[in-house]
């Protein structure tokens, strides 16, 4: 995992949404689907995104294509985060933004962008993004990295076709200190 502070009994952070019946971190970042359990009272379903303090009960790493996973116990209650409900989060109701605005803010925006590039597509690798290229946009030179999360559902991307992308964060990858747009599950994609 990319978060350093995942270790047994150590204290922290973590932004969570309930996707597909579990509680998944969405913040930091890890390099693969992190599910979370909570030894006590898990946050209310009723809000898909909490911000917790938690302390580390366990962690167990998975090899192959499937999910890490920490047990956690809460210090305080669940916050919901700023903005609480799906479609602020992460659909139509995102901000638009351009590639030059993208700074690692951690928000989810919406942008129209063209495939640059595809670096490698990585479906079923542990600890691996399902696929990293290039986004690029018509009327500017700037190039910006985009990852696809692994296992987040997503149209073929062919270099030269040009999507919406509805939800899409504004990342800072601290392992390679590289702002990127990350794809999740709650991203929608158009094809322009």
């Amino acid at each position: 995992m990319s978060a350093p502070w995942f270790e047994h009994e150590s204290t922290g952070t973590l932004t969570v949404s309930y996707t597909d019946g579990s509680w998944v971190v969405t913040d930091p970042t890890t390099d693969t689907r992190t599910v979370c359990f909570f030894d006590d009272d898990p946050p209310d379903t009723d809000t898909n995104l909490h911000t917790v303090e938690v302390e580390i009960e366990n962690r167990r790493l998975t090899t192959g294509g499937g999910p890490n996973y920490l047990t956690v116990t809460q210090h305080g209650t669940a916050t919901p985060s700023e903005t609480t409900s799906t479609s602020d989060n992460f659909g139509s109701q995102s901000p638009e933004r351009t590639l030059l605005e993208f700074d690692g803010s951690g928000d989810y925006v919406t942008i129209e962008a063209t495939i640059d590039a595809i670096e490698f597509v990585e479906k079923e690798t542990a600890d691996m993004p399902d696929v990293k290229g290039t986004l690029r946009e018509p009327s500017s030179t700037k190039r910006l990295p985009f990852v696809v999360e692994a296992g987040a559902g997503h149209p073929y991307f062919e270099t030269g076709a040009t999507f919406r992308f509805e939800g899409v964060k504004d990342h800072h990858y601290a392992k390679k200190n590289e702002v990127q747009a990350l794809i999740t599950d709650h991203t929608q994609i158009t094809e322009l």
